[in-house]
């Protein structure tokens, strides 16, 4: 599993990187922000296959061109947690038929 946090983009080349360092990696987790560089947004060929399972559960805040990017990374997902407020997002994109989605209640969702 990677965990990533914090504020800083998260480019084309650190996810080339993962893709050559970690050829078994099943588990994505993102923490807080989930802020991808345009040149990973933009690119819509490099995938992670070995990745079945997201974690968006504690992003803050998703927009739509980064959680489509998110999801086609990988294109063997087979389970995603999110936040309540994301899920329209996931029936917008429409082409995660295969994936259980789970969703995260959090406080800021209540409020």
């Amino acid at each position: 599993m990677i965990s990533f946090r914090g504020k800083e983009k998260l480019n084309l080349a650190l996810f080339t990187f993962i893709r050559q360092t970690c050829p078994s990696l099943r588990h994505l987790r993102f923490k807080w922000n989930c802020n991808l560089s345009d040149d990973l947004i933009q690119n819509g060929q490099l995938t992670l296959p070995t990745v079945t399972e997201l974690y968006l559960g504690d992003a803050d805040f998703i927009d739509f061109p980064t959680l489509n990017r998110i999801i086609s990374l990988a294109p063997n997902l087979k389970h995603l947690t999110l936040r309540r407020s994301d899920i329209t997002l996931i029936n917008v994109l429409g082409h995660t038929p295969k994936v259980t989605i789970v969703e995260f209640y959090s406080y800021m969702d209540i409020n």
